[in-house]
């Protein structure tokens, strides 16, 4: 078996995901990527070889290699599957385009269909302006490819069925929810010695994560807020920034715990497909203020381990002046989270995949 994602960067959830996806399915011989983004570091974990593409290895950076979306199914053409019994894929651009072979099985677990063919309004942020006019031809063109290319797989696995109900929008098939794991061994409330303070925001900082939500709704508030990541929507972000709001650019997972075990929630703006950090958080004790909508109606009990509101920043400032370290119950978090143990993801995906 093989398995291939679309690429690899250090700072991804689906990176997160394939980690256990390798765990789950103990044939894996080689993982296949186009290209790893920054450092290694993402590889470490997997225990196998990753083999990055030609033009993956190219010294073209990272931002103009995302530019080459339409020329990715011609690498993806020529994957050496060998005598392989499966190919899965780790989707969200172009992988499903690796041509079928007969006899060889295909799944995908697809994180989401390809955001430039589908929502492109989402991504219009990442593209220089001169660019823009083009998005809208451009991305008619990948929907038809991408809803050809979705035909080559056999069964699709997914992340949350806010997705699910995407796929079926997208290429008319049915896809089976698997939620992402959540490593509830490694996020934990900690000795309870941690006193809680201020907000945390946590993911890449490109547009549609809308931080933007975030540090207004702090600004508006007056709370304080620990934004950790990096990402191209950094100087635009501290520009907006009031007082109280601070970066921290990448943390370590240790830093990150620590970050979870002594805030009073995560604040979460985004309209996300699953968003594995808010089930940290919460593995950790920590609640989550978010946008109600997308995954989080799967990961978020409103009330109990959280609050969800319109994606509005008066919404999530009101909410953030409502909320200190007695509302929510860490052990009511902490238990919501247990349902997303890994242990489940490892047994489930290796029963679909027998």
């Amino acid at each position: 078996m093989i398995v291939c994602q679309d690429w690899m960067d250090a700072s991804g959830g689906a990176e997160r995901v394939l980690v256990e996806v390798v765990r789950a399915l103990p044939d894996v011989s080689r993982v296949y990527v186009l290209r790893i983004k920054g450092d290694r570091s993402a590889t470490r974990d997997l225990g196998i070889p990753v083999t990055q593409s030609v033009l993956g290895a190219s010294w073209l950076p990272d931002n103009i290699f995302n530019y080459l979306l339409p020329l990715m199914p011609l690498v993806w053409r020529f994957l050496p599957v060998g005598d392989a019994r499966m190919v899965f894929t780790s989707s969200y651009a172009t992988v499903n385009s690796i041509p079928r072979r007969g006899g060889v099985d295909r799944v995908s677990y697809c994180h989401t269909p390809m955001r430039y063919a589908w929502e492109p309004k989402l991504e219009s942020g990442r593209v220089p302006p001169i660019v823009r006019p083009l998005l809208g031809p451009v991305s008619s063109l990948l929907r038809r490819r991408d809803r050809r290319w979705s035909t080559n797989v056999d069964h699709y696995i997914t992340n949350s069925q806010f997705v699910a109900e995407r796929i079926q929008r997208a290429y008319g098939r049915e896809a089976e929810v698997l939620w992402p794991p959540v490593r509830t061994d490694i996020w934990t409330p900690g000795d309870g010695d941690h006193k809680r303070t201020g907000f945390l925001a946590i993911g890449r900082l490109v547009p549609y994560k809308r931080f933007d939500i975030a540090i207004r709704a702090a600004n508006e508030s007056g709370a304080t807020l620990t934004v950790v990541g990096a990402g191209p929507e950094r100087a635009r972000l501290e520009s907006i920034a009031g007082p109280t709001v601070g970066f921290l650019g990448s943390v370590d997972d240790h830093e990150l715990s620590e970050l979870y075990r002594s805030s009073v929630a995560l604040i979460f703006p985004g309209i996300e497909d699953f968003g594995i950090v808010a089930l940290e958080a919460q593995a950790s004790g920590t609640p989550v203020i978010g946008a109600r909508a997308g995954g989080l109606l799967e990961t978020v009990i409103d009330g109990v381990t959280g609050a969800l509101v319109a994606q509005d920043v008066s919404e999530i400032a009101g909410a953030m002046r409502r909320v200190d370290a007695t509302t929510f119950s860490p052990d009511d978090c902490r238990k919501n989270a247990t349902r997303f143990d890994r242990k489940r993801f490892v047994e489930k995906l290796a029963d679909l995949c027998a």
